[in-house]
């Protein structure tokens, strides 16, 4: 009985360390807007949009200011324009943090004249902060070069076929008409 009693307390420690899961270290990919990442679009006007994109705590705010600039030409390959200019951009990234706490650890013993000696030591409670990198453009897009001057003018070809080769995006980024859609943070 007291064998029994000492595997199950051994059970049930150790199933608690071993159930837990990890996450992989895996940065945002380019994506429609889900619970790991991804860009996120709403309309303006016909020819302005606002576009964010949201990393996780694994991406780079480089990469992330790249791919708000990819959406942002797939955008105005797919309405019909040639340009976008960048009307303003903003780093939106945000830090969370989260509530932890160590497994708990047991030990029990089997003395020699039959007594059970259990301890059990509690798991310790830590915080852990991720930054999460976040990048909001709100552009205006033209059918030929602007006659008002902007600092930088971008044409939509260019960026798709610089950032998709720099990704290795392979092309697949195109988007379809029900993929521009309004979201919310």
């Amino acid at each position: 009985m007291i064998r029994l009693l000492i595997v199950f307390i051994f059970g049930v420690v150790f199933t608690g360390c071993v159930s837990q899961s990890s996450t992989p270290s895996i940065p945002t990919g380019y994506h429609v807007g889900s619970k790991s990442g991804g860009y996120y679009e709403k309309r303006i006007s016909e020819d302005q949009y606002v576009i964010l994109y949201k990393g996780n705590g694994y991406s780079s705010f480089d990469v992330i200011k790249d791919y708000a600039f990819l959406r942002s030409a797939e955008i105005g390959q797919k309405i019909g324009y040639k340009y976008f200019v960048i009307i303003n951009i903003s780093d939106v990234s945000k830090t969370e943090s989260y509530l932890h706490q160590t497994p708990i650890s047991s030990t029990a013993t089997n003395e020699s004249w039959g007594g059970v000696s259990v301890s059990t030591t509690g798991g310790e409670t830590y915080t852990q902060t991720i930054w999460k990198p976040r990048v909001q453009l709100e552009v205006k897009y033209f059918s030929s070069i602007p006659t008002e001057k902007y600092l930088e003018l971008y044409n939509v070809d260019e960026i798709v076929e610089k950032m998709t080769e720099k990704y290795n995006l392979n092309g697949n980024s195109k988007l379809d008409e029900d993929d521009i859609k309004l979201n919310e943070d």
